[in-house]
């Protein structure tokens, strides 16, 4: 939170921990789950797409990463497709994360 601010919470599991509940609720962010668990195959094949080179992580360390890189990969797309409309329209602003944030609050209300 000393980056910004946390707009969204992933986890690797299809439901979400209570204490994930708790904390997106005080921190007003919205939950972003898998269909089903990602399993260790799934997770592992994640992790390695992402890093350049191997880096020992626990159980736990790569269960998170898999699960930023899994949210990551849900909003790329949107992300794209807002930057060509407003590269279309001729609104393109000066701030890039401002632009992502505002349009992950509107997600927030419809889609997540």
């Amino acid at each position: 939170m000393d980056f910004g601010n946390v707009l969204v919470l992933s986890t690797d599991k299809a439901k979400a921990p209570s204490r994930m509940k708790k904390i997106a609720n005080s921190i007003s962010a919205k939950i972003l789950l898998p269909s089903k668990n990602l399993t260790k195959k799934k997770k592992r094949i994640l992790v390695s797409k992402f890093l350049e080179e191997e880096i020992k992580m626990n159980d736990h360390e790569k269960a998170a990463l898999a699960s930023a890189i899994f949210a990551y990969k849900r909003f790329v797309p949107s992300f794209k497709k807002l930057q060509d409309k407003l590269q279309k329209n001729g609104k393109i602003y000066a701030y890039e994360k401002e632009r992502r944030a505002l349009f992950l609050r509107i997600l927030k209300r419809d889609e997540c």
